[in-house]
């Protein structure tokens, strides 16, 4: 039978907000997640322009010179991460622009919007995001590294902009690729290249759900392609970590990354046997890259007990930190494909720990608790 739990954080007022109390106790009840599969939404088509002939584009000017920002670098200490003798434990969000997810990312966010978003996650203690990168979005060619200036121009405001608010970040670069395919090196090894001086880069997460490829492909393609992607990738950036986020075979990557990443969205019972499996597998840093409860599907104190039982988790098995899918929720009209606008609301919108007011649901007050921000 599912573990009951509860924990109250603060008397909380259906029309007002109140000034959570830290002496309530932790108590436990209910909290049953009713989604058991990572959060997914068909791609609308990337609307970008690719050259018939990569010889078209030799004229490309040239992209400007990246300076990297001055916040301090994250090392591995052992099975744990830290700055310089601190200690870091990743208190982190899976973030996309409220109003620019997915597929508008790298097209539509505004870095003065972005700004504006990180005061909002800041207070919570969250001080890692991990966020998603689109190939196809950023390079003119199929297989040639040649970038689209504008796409990458803005990704460096992204960047200098996280940084300055002091976040450090996870950055995915592959979501949609096929595992059995040459990897695409020199695409990956550019972005490394321009990135491989900057400190808020905490570590490259190489392929997003890989074994979830296992479905069509053997695993032995699978991380095979991972493996020569990690290679590409070291032969230009020896700075940055490297992990792969494996949804429940993320033992399968332990040989091959500096960092272990899993990602959670079902019930507490198989969340506390992979930690062990891992736990048993590695001495490696491992963190729990991805975990989230939409309240389409459960109110806002499930939500919380959920994310709360994991943290507790986390913090008992000495995770080297965790990452809450995601930071916030979604408008319809930015997750409906046309001609299908406006769509119904679904799971998908609801993922976020402050909805599309930018208001804290009460998962909120589970972060600050394990981040010590009250």
């Amino acid at each position: 039978m599912m573990i009951r739990y509860l924990f109250i954080l603060c008397l909380v007022c259906v029309s007002c907000s109140t000034t959570p109390d830290n002496s309530l106790d932790i108590q436990f009840v209910t909290a049953v997640p009713t989604s058991e599969t990572t959060p997914t939404i068909t791609p609308q088509e990337i609307p970008f322009i690719r050259t018939e002939s990569c010889d078209e584009a030799d004229d490309t000017p040239e992209l400007p010179t990246y300076a990297p920002s001055t916040i301090d670098w994250v090392r591995i200490n052992g099975s744990q991460l830290a700055i310089n003798t601190t200690p870091y434990k990743i208190y982190g969000v899976n973030y996309y622009p409220r109003m620019s997810p997915f597929e508008h990312f790298l097209l539509d966010s505004e870095t003065e919007v972005i700004g504006k978003e990180l005061d909002v996650i800041a207070p919570s203690g969250i001080n890692t995001l991990r966020i998603f990168l689109s190939l196809e979005q950023l390079f003119i060619c199929e297989t040639q590294a040649i970038p689209r200036i504008e796409t990458f121009m803005l990704l460096d405001d992204i960047i200098q902009t996280i940084a300055s608010k002091n976040f450090h970040l996870i950055v995915v670069l592959n979501q949609q690729i096929n595992a059995i395919q040459q990897p695409p090196s020199a695409q990956l090894q550019f972005i490394a290249s321009r990135y491989a001086n900057e400190p808020a880069v905490l570590a490259w997460d190489v392929l997003d759900k890989g074994d979830t490829f296992y479905e069509d492909h053997s695993s032995e393609s699978v991380l095979t392609w991972l493996s020569n992607a990690i290679l590409s990738l070291r032969q230009v950036d020896s700075q940055h970590l490297i992990t792969a986020s494996w949804e429940s075979h993320a033992i399968d990557t332990v040989d091959l990354v500096d960092m272990v990443s899993f990602q959670h969205f079902g019930d507490y019972l198989p969340l506390r046997q992979e930690i062990a499996n891992l736990k048993a597998g590695t001495d490696k840093p491992i963190s729990l890259s991805a975990i989230g409860y939409s309240t389409f599907d459960l109110d806002e104190t499930a939500q919380r007990n959920l994310l709360y039982q994991a943290f507790e988790e986390a913090r008992f098995n000495d995770l080297a930190g965790w990452g809450i899918y995601s930071a916030f929720d979604y408008p319809t009209s930015v997750t409906c494909t046309e001609p299908e606008c406006p769509a119904k609301p679904q799971s998908l919108n609801f993922y976020g720990i402050w909805n599309t007011s930018y208001f804290p649901k009460l998962a909120v007050d589970a972060v600050k608790r394990v981040t010590e921000s009250q």
